[in-house]
């Protein structure tokens, strides 16, 4: 059976152009799933979390929109229609209003001379070069600088670096609709795995015990029949189905005015108890709650 699928795959790339392009890819994916075996699945810290979005804006985006407007940005130069002009002139304003730095529009810059010095000339260095940083870009664009520099979350920008790179081999040995179709089957796999994740947690109940307050959570199915509550009766705080950063903003949204608010598991929903140990109305019962949030379920990036 194995040998049936590497004889047809062989068939598939036999006589295209640019396979190094799967080489490469394959040789990110591999690193990339190295890294993530070594250091674990980290939760990922940045700007590009959604979970300060709808959850159903960011699955129709991943799978429809994401797709269609990165293929037409991104691709489009490595096609013969007119196509290209749309990444050609689109390309600049995308990266001005999601790239991070000046490293976004340095590699911008490098792309565009060796795009522009191989063109019509599909074997030389430069148009090959074209090739890769055009997939690098797509990786940084995705993520901030600093993923790249993190040995333990390295391994999402090399796998957005091998995506890049499929696609790009795609659109030139067959279309770019088929690359939107390739884009739409990965993103589709990533939104199963986070819907899966998300109705199915492990809703075992956690307990935090301090000086000042003891702390009972689980995690919840997302689609279930419940509705999210809030109570406050200053000795306990109990909610349930909401997410840790929703509630962050309702306890805290004065002091972090300034800052944006993420959940460390996108989307994730919990059933939270905070009880203070302290029957007066204890300032510190809301400080230890502060704490206890960061440490455990959020993150901040500043406005």
């Amino acid at each position: 059976m194995f040998s049936f699928y590497i004889e047809h795959f062989m068939q598939l790339i036999y006589g295209k152009k640019h396979n190094w392009l799967l080489g490469w890819a394959l040789i990110n994916l591999c690193l990339a799933f190295v890294i993530m075996l070594l250091v674990g699945a980290q939760p990922y810290e940045g700007s590009r979390n959604p979970s300060n979005n709808p959850l159903i804006a960011t699955v129709i985006t991943m799978l429809f929109l994401a797709p269609l407007l990165e293929e037409l940005l991104f691709r489009s130069f490595f096609t013969s229609s007119k196509l290209k002009f749309i990444g050609i002139t689109c390309l600049p304003i995308f990266i001005y209003f999601v790239g991070e730095a000046i490293h976004s529009y340095i590699l911008l810059i490098i792309f565009y001379v060796m795009y522009f010095l191989g063109y019509g000339k599909p074997k030389s260095v430069s148009h090959k070069f074209s090739l890769v940083f055009s997939a690098l870009l797509f990786a940084v664009v995705h993520y901030k600088t600093t993923d790249f520099l993190r040995f333990e979350t390295a391994y999402y920008v090399l796998f957005q670096f091998a995506n890049g790179l499929l696609l790009i081999w795609i659109t030139i040995n067959f279309t770019l609709g088929k690359a939107v179709v390739f884009h739409m089957c990965w993103n589709a796999i990533i939104v199963t795995i986070l819907l899966v994740a998300l109705q199915f947690p492990d809703q075992t109940i956690h307990k935090y015990e301090s000086e000042v307050m003891n702390v009972e959570w689980q995690r919840k199915p997302y689609f279930d029949n419940s509705s999210s509550s809030y109570n406050d009766d200053g000795q306990s705080i109990s909610v349930i189905d909401v997410q840790p950063s929703i509630l962050y903003q309702i306890l805290y949204r004065k002091q972090r005015s300034d800052t944006l608010v993420y959940d460390r598991e996108p989307f994730m929903l919990y059933n939270i108890r905070f009880t203070s140990r302290d029957s007066t109305n204890n300032p510190a019962f809301r400080d230890e709650i502060d704490k206890f949030l960061q440490k455990e379920m959020i993150y901040f990036l500043e406005k």
